[in-house]
């Protein structure tokens, strides 16, 4: 887990753009075998089924960087994972809870 100034920072931009010379800089690798770096984007829009209901659709895209071989080691996407709700919170609680379900069932081998 990186605090969340350091996702603003330039050195996280540099990392998730593939420059390896962050990984060394940090010494990243005296605290990490791995880094899985994402980003996770929704959108809303109101249920067609269900009047008054809300959908959220969530779409991953991660890579899995080695820390020894500085180098993407797995790179995916999981996209269009829907959640519904009665409100807009409650489609956004439940379709990221989908894509966990999804990227733990397939996605996590390491």
């Amino acid at each position: 887990m990186f605090k969340s100034n350091f996702l603003k920072s330039p050195e996280f931009r540099e990392l998730r753009e593939g420059n390896t010379d962050i990984l060394q800089k940090l010494d990243l690798q005296a605290y990490a075998d791995y880094i899985a770096l994402g980003t996770l984007k929704s959108t809303f829009r109101e249920g067609k089924l269900v009047d008054g209901t809300f959908v959220c659709t969530v779409t991953l895209n991660m890579d899995i960087i080695s820390t020894s071989s500085q180098s993407i080691i797995q790179s995916f996407r999981i996209s269009n994972v829907n959640g519904n709700g009665a409100t807009e919170d409650q489609a956004q609680e439940n379709a990221p809870n989908k894509l966990w379900n999804i990227y733990f069932s397939d996605h996590t081998s390491l």
